[in-house]
């Protein structure tokens, strides 16, 4: 018999722990830490990127944990968000190289914001996939420039990118594996901010209600398809 095994890594934020739970109790990667077990869950990389590989790293020997040969029983699901969702891949990477299937991966806007290469698409072990992304139209990230800040000096000459809730220029690349069934890699694009793509948008952004509301019934669908069930909320919301 086959076990079921879960890892889960969250995205960046406060550099104190304390912090960083405050701010991300709602987050869709903290719900469903709290579903499965707080053993599962990974607070996200540090805002430099460098230990996003090492998130991987952990999250990948937390599912291969006590299994020394791949049952074809064994279920492995990973998910992430933004700097978490990328070491989700990394993680997924790391079990095809030791030659793990992984049953599911549920991406929240995966980014690559770190030094470390990360896997060319999905990587081909992976059975099934769901990912939410931004769609970053023009119109979207002018209406909400200039709207937060990070605290930190920028050249106002980078325009409808800077303090820009949308993150216009963060990307990964989620392309399903060469030949996989579309219906088993099924990627989604929404309006929205970065935050609430992880379920911690922000007030001021309208589209954000909406869009938390959306991720987390759609979650608990394909969850549920996948044979996990799960009742996430619509997360939190953040004052610019």
């Amino acid at each position: 018999m086959g076990v079921t095994r879960i890892a889960i890594i969250d995205g960046t934020g406060d550099f104190f722990d304390s912090d960083y739970e405050a701010a991300m109790r709602m987050s869709f990667c903290s719900q469903l830490g709290n579903a499965f077990g707080r053993s599962v869950y990974q607070r996200g990389p540090s805002s430099d990127g460098l230990t996003v590989r090492e998130k991987a790293e952990t999250a990948a020997a937390q599912l291969m944990s006590g299994i020394f040969s791949c049952n074809p029983d064994d279920r492995f699901f990973l998910s992430g968000y933004s700097r978490g969702g990328s070491a989700a891949l990394m993680a997924a990477e790391i079990l095809r190289m030791r030659g793990f299937p992984v049953s599911g991966l549920l991406l929240f806007d995966p980014v690559k914001k770190h030094p470390w290469d990360t896997p060319a698409g999905i990587p081909a072990n992976v059975e099934n996939s769901y990912t939410f992304v931004r769609d970053v139209t023009p119109a979207l990230v002018r209406k909400y420039a200039g709207t937060i800040s990070d605290g930190r000096f920028v050249p106002r000459s980078l325009g409808e990118w800077v303090d820009n809730p949308i993150r216009p220029g963060w990307t990964e690349n989620v392309t399903p594996p060469s030949g996989a069934n579309p219906s088993k890699h099924r990627l989604v694009k929404i309006g929205a901010s970065h935050g609430a793509l992880g379920g911690v948008g922000w007030k001021h952004v309208t589209e954000d209600q909406f869009a938390q509301g959306f991720v987390a019934q759609a979650t608990n669908l394909v969850l549920g398809e996948w044979g996990l069930q799960v009742n996430l909320h619509q997360g939190s919301f953040s004052e610019a």
